[in-house]
């Protein structure tokens, strides 16, 4: 497990720097939209894929078929990919690496222990992330070559970006995991047809994708942020204001308005985080963006289930003939049809208020990156097409 992680972390902030080392800026953002097109594809036939794997076969296979996958994947890029060799002149900075790593596990332990009624665990988590934060700022200052060089982290503009890709992942996570469980729940539909609500969001993130390629040599970052946390916000107030008795296919109406959103605010990130700093710096740019969006997903996934598990905890204790097992079974339409009618409503109508909160919450999360974008300015306004294309 732990090489299989180490490896999956690695995968895309590794295929982001080589296009960024091939590919000019003007470039870029299409290349990246072709890479997201793979993504996109991969997330629509993967689920149908699975299924039928584990159906047809065994689940064993979903392990098994990465194999020869994996082969072929090494035989591309040893036979197609050619790069100069370079001589390591410098060691790894394995110190830095040691406490980032020590400093994002805590972090991210803290967040699942904020609901936590042992109060010392939660405070013992944060001062290990505020030790290990400290200790780690002065490592980095002296390593010759240090895994985060701090000179980046003073460049306002790379932060404000990577904070917005930060707040749009966290979004996302939160997006594709209540939505099919709305469709469960609430208007009883089974796994699968729940897991294609989110579907359009994947298709439409690709033509976002391309979409980011054309604009940006012609618009400000800032523009192009804006325009999609719109749609994003337009989505996510979708997702507050309609009723229990929304049919299920203008769910993918606003998983289109989402998956667009999604696609264009993740490339433009990506790419401006790799132009806002120096060619030796764009592999740690390029792995800072991916951490943040990772670290965003892991920490609104948490928060989102604190508020989830805070508004169902209300709907029991107000209603006693609604239990935690109760509340187990309405999330799945499979186990929900055995639960006798006259709790099923009621039982629904708690997740339904669960969700509602949710989602309000996600439209906060929304705001604040429409904020940071807004005051995140820079003399040129990162006009790629003044500087990069000229």
């Amino acid at each position: 497990m732990l090489f299989r992680s180490l490896g999956a972390g690695a995968i895309q902030p590794v295929s982001f720097t080589i296009i960024a080392d091939i590919y000019p800026i003007e470039k870029r953002a299409k290349v990246l939209g072709l890479n997201g097109s793979a993504w996109g594809i991969a997330s629509i036939l993967a689920p149908l894929l699975g299924g039928f794997i584990v159906e047809q076969i065994s689940w064993h296979w979903i392990f098994y078929i990465n194999v020869p996958v994996g082969l072929l994947t090494i035989f591309l890029v040893s036979t197609f990919l050619r790069e100069p060799k370079r001589k390591m002149q410098t060691r790894l900075d394995v110190k830095g690496t040691t406490l980032l790593v020590t400093l994002l596990v805590s972090l991210m332990l803290f967040l699942q222990e904020l609901a936590n009624k042992n109060i010392l665990v939660p405070i013992a988590l944060l001062l290990v992330v505020v030790v290990c934060t400290i200790t780690f700022i002065k490592v980095e200052q002296k390593v010759a070559d240090p895994i985060l060089p701090l000179t980046i982290l003073k460049n306002r503009q790379f932060i404000g970006i990577n904070l917005v890709a930060l707040f749009i992942s966290g979004f996302l996570i939160g997006f594709e995991f209540y939505l099919p469980m709305w469709m469960q729940g609430i208007l009883g539909e089974p796994a699968t047809a729940a897991g294609f609500a989110v579907t359009p969001s994947s298709i439409l993130w690709i033509l976002g994708s391309f979409v980011t390629g054309n604009l940006m040599s012609k618009i400000s970052i800032r523009k192009l942020l804006f325009m999609s946390l719109s749609f994003l916000f337009v989505g996510n107030f979708l997702l507050i204001i309609v009723p229990n008795t929304t049919p299920f296919l203008f769910f993918f109406v606003i998983s289109s308005i989402c998956g667009f959103g999604f696609g264009t605010a993740i490339t433009a990130t990506t790419v401006a985080s790799q132009t806002v700093v120096g060619p030796e710096n764009v592999g740690v740019a390029t792995s800072f963006n991916s951490l943040l969006r990772y670290l965003g997903q892991t920490m609104m996934v948490s928060i989102f289930g604190i508020v989830f598990n805070l508004k169902v905890a209300s709907g029991m204790n107000a209603n006693p003939a609604i239990s935690s097992k109760i509340m187990n079974q309405v999330v799945n339409s499979k186990s929900a049809k055995k639960i006798a009618p006259n709790v099923l409503g009621p039982a629904q109508d708690v997740l339904f208020t669960s969700l509602k909160a949710v989602f309000i919450s996600s439209i906060v999360v929304i705001v604040v990156a429409m904020i940071i974008n807004f005051f995140n300015k820079s003399k040129n306004e990162l006009e790629l097409k003044q500087d990069s294309i000229a």
